[in-house]
């Protein structure tokens, strides 16, 4: 049976002076940690209700460990991409997929090639231009080694390796980047996008406020980037709680989120 949970959704509502005056409505949706069955009617109805013009994935659509099930995440994307456009980029898990090939076999291939069957975008490392109702934008898909994720480790270099894989956020586009983890937030603002998006904290467990969690999957106490939004200058930075959790099934004033997006283009 599919996975019936409760969940909310917060909508942001950002403006941008590029593109004709016309407002674009995107959901994110990351960290939902399917195993071999998807999201229930509540999550469907909730989505559809939000009438998004297209869905944004970052990352974490399976629990990738011994055993791995990853047809309840093929099966959630097909049904997607049956109704939107889908932009997807990987998170720490769908990475684990690829490279722990001695613990997981040859589920990752599997899944991918299952992946690249639906009308989904990849995005590994790589961007896409689209439009939506004449408003450009460009959706940049941040695919970090697992190191970048390491408990009690924070490697340097961010920003340059963000300038090394996609040079410069493009001008006259509403960029977007989709980068799982959020302890770079300071660097992924440097860098300069009109939009960061990343989940991978799922509240923190226990939400104090709107954007402190308790704890975060790296061990870290009262991290101020569990969720909620940052904006410095023309840059903002959304952090989901996510739609699912593992390990430590536990929420406390933190439901399950579906982040929507009210682009406003062509406000001077």
């Amino acid at each position: 049976m599919p996975l019936e949970y409760k969940y909310c959704v917060r909508k942001y509502r950002l403006e941008t002076a590029v593109g004709r005056k016309r407002v674009v409505r995107l959901a994110f949706l990351t960290d939902i940690h399917l195993t071999d069955q998807g999201p229930g009617q509540e999550f469907w109805k909730l989505l559809d209700k939000c009438r998004p013009e297209g869905v944004l994935l970052g990352g974490d659509l399976m629990v990738a460990k011994e055993g791995v099930q990853v047809r309840g995440a093929e099966k959630f994307v097909g049904k997607l991409t049956e109704k939107y456009p889908v932009w997807y980029a990987n998170g720490n898990h769908e990475r684990r997929l690829l490279e722990e090939t001695e613990t997981l076999g040859k589920t990752g291939k599997r899944y991918f090639r299952a992946i690249s069957g639906t009308k989904a975008v990849r995005l590994a490392n790589q961007k896409a231009e689209v439009e939506i109702g004449g408003c450009p934008i460009t959706i940049y898909g941040l695919d970090l080694p697992e190191e970048y994720y390491r408990k009690g480790f924070r490697r340097k270099g961010m920003e340059g390796l963000l300038r090394e894989t996609f040079g410069e956020p493009e001008k006259g586009r509403f960029t977007i980047l989709l980068a799982h983890t959020p302890r770079y937030w300071r660097e992924y603002l440097d860098w300069g996008a009109s939009l960061t998006l990343s989940g991978h904290y799922h509240g923190g467990i226990c939400l104090l406020g709107k954007r402190r969690g308790l704890i975060t999957p790296d061990y870290r106490l009262l991290a101020s980037e569990c969720c909620g939004i940052r904006n410095r200058g023309d840059s903002s930075m959304i952090v989901s709680a996510g739609a699912g959790e593992h390990t430590v099934p536990v929420r406390i004033h933190n439901p399950r989120e579906i982040t929507l997006l009210e682009i406003a283009f062509g406000e001077a």
